[in-house]
Protein backbone atom coordinates (compact mmCIF):
# COMPACT_ATOMS: atom_id res chain seq x y z
CA UNK A 1 0.00 0.00 0.00
CA UNK A 2 2.60 2.52 1.15
CA UNK A 3 4.26 1.77 -2.55
CA UNK A 4 1.20 2.44 -4.48
CA UNK A 5 1.04 5.37 -2.06
CA UNK A 6 4.68 6.67 -3.09
CA UNK A 7 3.79 5.69 -6.75
CA UNK A 8 0.61 7.55 -7.29
CA UNK A 9 2.19 10.69 -5.64
CA UNK A 10 4.87 10.51 -7.76
CA UNK A 11 2.34 11.09 -11.22
CA UNK A 12 0.60 13.18 -9.34
CA UNK A 13 3.24 15.45 -8.52
CA UNK A 14 5.05 14.46 -11.96
CA UNK A 15 1.88 15.54 -14.20
CA UNK A 16 1.31 18.84 -12.13
CA UNK A 17 4.35 20.42 -13.18
CA UNK A 18 5.14 22.37 -15.97
CA UNK A 19 7.97 21.23 -18.16
CA UNK A 20 10.37 23.90 -20.15
CA UNK A 21 9.31 24.86 -23.46
CA UNK A 22 11.68 24.81 -26.30
CA UNK A 23 11.24 27.53 -28.80
CA UNK A 24 14.54 27.24 -30.94
CA UNK A 25 17.70 25.09 -30.16
CA UNK A 26 19.16 26.43 -33.66
CA UNK A 27 19.57 22.97 -34.64
CA UNK A 28 18.01 22.99 -38.26
CA UNK A 29 17.01 26.22 -40.38
CA UNK A 30 20.93 27.00 -41.24
CA UNK A 31 22.34 30.20 -41.94
CA UNK A 32 24.83 32.43 -42.93
CA UNK A 33 25.43 35.88 -43.70
CA UNK A 34 28.16 38.79 -44.31
CA UNK A 35 27.41 42.05 -43.94
CA UNK A 36 29.41 45.04 -44.56
CA UNK A 37 26.51 47.65 -44.73
CA UNK A 38 22.93 48.13 -44.78
CA UNK A 39 20.55 45.07 -43.71
CA UNK A 40 19.07 41.46 -44.53
CA UNK A 41 15.92 39.98 -43.87
CA UNK A 42 15.30 35.66 -44.27
CA UNK A 43 13.34 33.69 -42.56
CA UNK A 44 14.27 29.82 -42.02
CA UNK A 45 12.43 26.69 -41.84
CA UNK A 46 12.63 23.80 -38.87
CA UNK A 47 12.22 22.52 -35.87
CA UNK A 48 11.70 25.66 -33.65
CA UNK A 49 8.41 26.97 -32.64
CA UNK A 50 5.80 27.41 -35.39
CA UNK A 51 8.19 25.79 -38.12
CA UNK A 52 10.29 28.65 -38.64
CA UNK A 53 12.29 31.90 -37.71
CA UNK A 54 12.45 35.22 -39.42
CA UNK A 55 16.34 37.04 -38.74
CA UNK A 56 16.74 40.65 -39.47
CA UNK A 57 20.15 41.88 -39.71
CA UNK A 58 21.77 45.66 -39.70
CA UNK A 59 24.32 47.19 -39.54
CA UNK A 60 24.53 50.40 -37.95
CA UNK A 61 27.83 52.03 -37.77
CA UNK A 62 31.16 50.46 -39.72
CA UNK A 63 34.15 52.99 -39.56
CA UNK A 64 36.57 50.40 -40.79
CA UNK A 65 35.06 48.92 -43.55
CA UNK A 66 35.05 45.33 -41.76
CA UNK A 67 32.12 42.21 -41.57
CA UNK A 68 29.27 41.06 -39.52
CA UNK A 69 29.56 37.82 -39.80
CA UNK A 70 26.12 36.01 -38.79
CA UNK A 71 25.48 32.13 -38.47
CA UNK A 72 22.97 30.26 -37.12
CA UNK A 73 22.11 26.72 -37.35
CA UNK A 74 24.03 23.74 -36.15
CA UNK A 75 22.86 24.62 -32.79
CA UNK A 76 24.44 28.58 -32.60
CA UNK A 77 22.95 31.76 -33.06
CA UNK A 78 26.09 33.53 -33.53
CA UNK A 79 27.20 37.30 -34.58
CA UNK A 80 30.66 38.07 -35.08
CA UNK A 81 32.05 41.54 -35.28
CA UNK A 82 34.91 42.87 -36.44
CA UNK A 83 36.59 45.97 -35.31
CA UNK A 84 34.53 48.85 -33.55
CA UNK A 85 31.14 47.79 -35.95
CA UNK A 86 27.87 48.02 -34.43
CA UNK A 87 24.98 45.85 -35.47
CA UNK A 88 21.32 44.65 -34.59
CA UNK A 89 19.88 41.10 -34.83
CA UNK A 90 16.77 39.96 -33.94
CA UNK A 91 15.16 36.45 -34.21
CA UNK A 92 11.38 35.83 -34.52
CA UNK A 93 8.98 33.67 -33.93
CA UNK A 94 5.31 33.73 -35.71
CA UNK A 95 6.23 36.24 -38.36
CA UNK A 96 6.11 34.85 -42.41
CA UNK A 97 8.83 36.73 -44.52
CA UNK A 98 7.42 39.20 -47.78
CA UNK A 99 10.21 39.29 -50.17
CA UNK A 100 13.96 39.62 -48.40
CA UNK A 101 17.05 40.05 -48.89
CA UNK A 102 17.57 44.28 -48.22
CA UNK A 103 14.29 45.12 -49.10
CA UNK A 104 12.22 42.16 -47.22
CA UNK A 105 9.76 42.61 -44.08
CA UNK A 106 7.95 40.62 -41.65
CA UNK A 107 4.11 39.74 -41.84
CA UNK A 108 2.15 38.87 -38.75
CA UNK A 109 1.62 34.46 -38.76
CA UNK A 110 0.26 33.77 -35.49
CA UNK A 111 1.35 31.10 -32.91
CA UNK A 112 -1.14 30.66 -31.02
CA UNK A 113 1.77 29.61 -28.51
CA UNK A 114 0.47 28.52 -24.74
CA UNK A 115 2.67 29.75 -21.88
CA UNK A 116 0.65 30.11 -19.30
CA UNK A 117 2.37 27.08 -17.37
CA UNK A 118 5.70 29.08 -17.73
CA UNK A 119 7.22 32.07 -15.58
CA UNK A 120 10.21 33.33 -17.56
CA UNK A 121 12.35 33.09 -20.88
CA UNK A 122 15.56 31.53 -20.52
CA UNK A 123 18.28 32.05 -22.45
CA UNK A 124 21.43 30.26 -22.78
CA UNK A 125 24.44 32.18 -24.12
CA UNK A 126 27.91 30.15 -25.24
CA UNK A 127 30.01 33.63 -25.06
CA UNK A 128 29.13 37.28 -24.73
CA UNK A 129 32.55 39.74 -24.37
CA UNK A 130 31.17 42.97 -24.44
CA UNK A 131 27.94 44.14 -23.00
CA UNK A 132 24.68 43.49 -25.24
CA UNK A 133 21.17 45.43 -25.59
CA UNK A 134 18.43 43.16 -25.36
CA UNK A 135 14.87 44.26 -26.60
CA UNK A 136 12.22 41.16 -25.99
CA UNK A 137 9.00 41.74 -27.87
CA UNK A 138 5.44 39.83 -27.42
CA UNK A 139 2.88 40.47 -29.10
CA UNK A 140 -0.89 39.20 -27.49
CA UNK A 141 -4.34 40.44 -28.07
CA UNK A 142 -3.55 42.46 -30.78
CA UNK A 143 -0.70 44.51 -28.68
CA UNK A 144 2.72 44.82 -28.40
CA UNK A 145 4.68 44.48 -25.05
CA UNK A 146 8.58 44.81 -24.97
CA UNK A 147 11.18 44.84 -22.00
CA UNK A 148 14.86 46.26 -22.69
CA UNK A 149 17.64 45.19 -20.64
CA UNK A 150 21.68 45.11 -20.73
CA UNK A 151 23.23 41.85 -20.82
CA UNK A 152 26.67 41.94 -19.32
CA UNK A 153 29.91 41.47 -21.48
CA UNK A 154 32.52 40.13 -20.08
CA UNK A 155 32.24 36.01 -20.76
CA UNK A 156 34.16 35.45 -23.91
CA UNK A 157 33.50 31.60 -24.44
CA UNK A 158 32.21 30.93 -20.88
CA UNK A 159 28.42 29.44 -20.76
CA UNK A 160 25.97 31.46 -18.89
CA UNK A 161 21.65 32.06 -19.01
CA UNK A 162 19.78 34.90 -18.54
CA UNK A 163 16.45 34.93 -17.30
CA UNK A 164 13.64 37.71 -18.19
CA UNK A 165 10.81 37.13 -16.23
CA UNK A 166 7.09 37.51 -17.39
CA UNK A 167 6.54 39.76 -14.71
CA UNK A 168 9.35 41.88 -15.87
CA UNK A 169 9.05 45.68 -16.60
CA UNK A 170 6.99 45.87 -19.87
CA UNK A 171 5.72 42.71 -19.84
CA UNK A 172 3.08 43.57 -17.65
CA UNK A 173 -0.87 42.54 -19.60
CA UNK A 174 0.69 39.48 -21.88
CA UNK A 175 -1.87 37.20 -22.18
CA UNK A 176 0.68 33.99 -21.85
CA UNK A 177 -1.79 31.36 -22.50
CA UNK A 178 -2.20 33.05 -26.22
CA UNK A 179 1.03 34.56 -27.57
CA UNK A 180 0.84 35.25 -30.96
CA UNK A 181 5.00 36.60 -31.38
CA UNK A 182 7.91 36.57 -29.62
CA UNK A 183 10.64 38.29 -30.87
CA UNK A 184 14.87 38.97 -29.57
CA UNK A 185 16.93 41.97 -30.74
CA UNK A 186 20.11 42.62 -29.87
CA UNK A 187 22.39 45.74 -30.41
CA UNK A 188 26.41 45.15 -29.79
CA UNK A 189 28.51 47.37 -27.99
CA UNK A 190 30.64 48.31 -31.09
CA UNK A 191 33.38 45.42 -32.01
CA UNK A 192 31.14 43.14 -29.64
CA UNK A 193 30.13 39.52 -30.18
CA UNK A 194 27.68 36.73 -28.63
CA UNK A 195 26.80 33.41 -29.29
CA UNK A 196 23.42 32.12 -28.08
CA UNK A 197 22.85 27.94 -27.91
CA UNK A 198 19.21 28.19 -26.81
CA UNK A 199 16.03 30.04 -26.21
CA UNK A 200 12.95 28.50 -24.14
CA UNK A 201 10.02 29.44 -21.78
CA UNK A 202 10.48 27.67 -18.67
CA UNK A 203 8.11 27.33 -15.01
CA UNK A 204 9.69 28.48 -11.88
CA UNK A 205 12.19 26.99 -10.07
CA UNK A 206 9.91 25.63 -7.07
CA UNK A 207 7.83 24.13 -10.26
CA UNK A 208 10.80 22.58 -12.08
CA UNK A 209 11.78 20.65 -8.29
CA UNK A 210 8.49 19.10 -8.04
CA UNK A 211 8.63 17.56 -11.71
CA UNK A 212 11.89 16.13 -10.88
CA UNK A 213 10.72 14.87 -7.11
CA UNK A 214 7.82 13.31 -8.99
CA UNK A 215 10.38 11.43 -11.25
CA UNK A 216 12.42 10.56 -8.76
CA UNK A 217 9.87 8.96 -6.87
CA UNK A 218 8.64 6.75 -9.81
CA UNK A 219 12.23 5.76 -10.29
CA UNK A 220 12.74 4.93 -6.70
CA UNK A 221 9.28 2.66 -7.03
CA UNK A 222 10.83 0.82 -10.25
CA UNK A 223 14.21 0.34 -8.62
CA UNK A 224 12.77 -1.60 -5.53
CA UNK A 225 10.24 -3.52 -7.71
CA UNK A 226 12.84 -4.99 -9.74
Amino acid sequence: MRQFALLALGVAVASGANAAILIDDFTTGNYTKVLTTGNDYASQNGAMLGGDRGTFLAVLSNPLGVSLNFTVGSGFYIADAGSRLAYNVSVGYGYTLVGGGTSGSFAFDDLNANFGGQDRFRLWFESNDLNLGLEVGVRSGGTFYTHTRTIAGGFPNTPFTEDILFTSAGLGGVNWADVDQVYLSFTNTPSGDFALTRFEAVPEPASMLALGAGLAALVARRRRKS
